[in-house]
């Protein structure tokens, strides 16, 4: 029997596609258009607490802020955890620890330890396990959602009193339910995030730098929520105190995603990266932790129901801009920019499975540049409906919030520049040249890693070409984006949907 080079090698990649299949799972749900490599469900229910806030601010005719904050700071649907009061103290036990006990459902439930615990320690710091079901990883919500007088949910909670293993060794307990789950995750906690690398992060110092403030999106929304002036360590004031209920509204939920999930991705996509070790045995145990940083990040972005964060931002701009598809020139579907996005996601994630850890930079890098164009975009339309359109407190609040997400990049560009568009379209502007802020914004262009085509002209209906205003360098043109515009090609396309098959094939 004949057998050539090629069936050879093709066995070699079939026995290596077959270790990395049976070690890694691939039918994790997607976030839009990304397969994950790992388990992320329970990071994109964050997008929950976004809504609750939302619904906090917009369901009534009164907007309840306080109910607003709590969900804001406390958390309600990631990252669950409940403190249990022992009847004697625990041993040593070591972070991530295992933890058995019974539901106040009556079923088995199961998580780890929050953290180290001490020896004698009177409680224990316990974290929900979850699962893949997109719209319930777990089945405890609490959280900011008691003092908000949201919808509690307890049958997964861990029963009020009972018997708990923790690492093989049972233990009576008892606690509140209602008062002794908590979220060890929250949209405030995002602009806590610190740590001495990140001053070597690509971004964050521009955001630092700008502000003058480590935590600038926490006291933008803290101000924003109780009507307030935010004056900067850098010197700049935002006076929400100049807006009635409809400003401050958009600056909060605005704020809290152009500024604190915005820069959490950013964060992760970095962590991710930094950690990366080339070291590994490609596709078998290569870079799990730092894999599952990377789908944190893409979590973040997209949430669990594609509404509420940055994902749907892009798919709601490329309507106003003619800007979706799968070519960037349509007026409904996907937004063009999250076709490009979730390609450099997925290439990131494979690069860092095969323990590449120059490459990601890269993706990096487009990524970045890639979210600019929705809060560009969403600048140029709020400054037109100003100018243009007599566009009132809401709509001056939404360009300002869309100024704070983007003004240090465009800042750490070009000064002037940024000056220019913050003296149109910051909180308190007199006026609202549109054609200023608009020849400003293109100056920076090149700098912030952007083109014309890719943030597109306003559309006056679902007709791409029936401009309010047309999109920069092509006036007559089509905002299409084909191939000869740097588009994947249909390869990389087909990448995005096969996910992390396709890597093993890259070897």
């Amino acid at each position: 029997m004949n057998v050539s080079v090629a069936h050879i090698v093709f066995g070699l990649f079939a026995a290596r596609v077959g270790l990395a299949i049976a070690s890694r799972r691939l039918d994790h749900p997607k976030l839009g258009l990304y397969n994950p490599a790992s388990s992320v469900t329970d990071h994109a229910a964050i997008d929950r607490d976004q809504a609750e806030i939302e619904k906090e601010l917009t369901s009534t005719a009164v907007p309840d802020y306080a109910a607003a904050r709590a969900i804001y700071v406390q958390g309600a649907y990631s990252k669950p955890y409940a403190f249990l009061n022992l009847s004697s103290g625990a041993p040593n036990v070591s972070k991530g620890a295992a933890v058995v006990g019974t539901s106040v459902g009556g079923k088995l439930i199961e998580g780890s330890t929050y953290a180290y615990v001490h020896g004698g320690s009177a409680s224990v710091q316990v974290k929900y396990g979850y699962g893949d079901d997109p719209d319930a990883p777990t089945g405890c919500r609490v959280g900011g959602l008691v003092e908000s007088g949201g919808e509690v949910q307890t049958d997964g909670c861990f029963a009020d009193a009972g018997t708990v293993r923790i690492d093989g060794v049972e233990y009576e307990y008892a606690y509140d339910v209602r008062t002794g789950n908590g979220n060890g995750r929250s949209i405030q906690g995002f602009s806590a995030i610190t740590e001495p690398r990140m001053e070597k992060w690509q971004e964050y110092p521009k955001y630092v730098e700008y502000y003058g403030d480590a935590d600038y999106g926490d006291r933008w929304v803290t101000n924003a929520l109780d009507g307030t002036k935010y004056t900067s360590a850098s010197g700049r004031v935002f006076d929400f105190s100049n807006y009635g209920d409809a400003g401050r509204i958009e600056a909060v939920r605005k704020g809290t995603v152009f500024l604190n999930i915005y820069q959490a991705v950013l964060h992760k996509l970095e962590d991710a990266i930094a950690d990366c070790a080339s070291t590994c045995t490609a596709l078998v145990d290569c870079n799990e932790e730092e894999v599952h940083a990377w789908d944190e990040a893409v979590a973040f972005y997209t949430g669990s129901q594609e509404k509420y964060l940055l994902y749907a931002l892009a798919d709601r701009r490329c309507q106003n801009f003619g800007t979706c598809g799968a070519d960037g020139d349509e007026a409904t579907g996907t937004a063009y920019v999250n076709y490009l996005l979730l390609d450099e996601f997925s290439e990131g994630r494979d690069r860092l499975l095969r323990g590449n850890c120059e490459s990601p930079r890269k993706s990096l890098q487009r990524i970045t540049e890639l979210m600019a164009v929705p809060l560009v975009q969403g600048l140029l339309r709020y400054a037109y409906k100003v100018d243009r359109l007599n566009g009132m407190e809401k709509e001056k609040a939404e360009g300002a919030a869309f100024l704070a997400g983007i003004v240090p990049r465009i800042h750490h560009c070009d000064a002037d520049a940024a000056a220019a568009i913050s003296n149109n379209m910051d909180i308190g502007a007199s006026n609202t040249d549109f054609l200023e802020v608009k020849a400003a914004l293109e100056s920076t262009y090149d700098c912030l890693g952007i083109t014309c085509a890719e943030v597109g002209g306003l559309i006056k209906g679902v007709m791409p070409g029936d401009y309010y205003f047309e999109p920069c360098g092509q006036e007559a043109d089509s905002p299409g984006m084909g191939l000869e515009s740097g588009a994947p090609s249909l390869s990389r396309k087909m990448g995005i949907f096969l996910g992390p098959v396709v890597l093993y094939f890259l070897v």
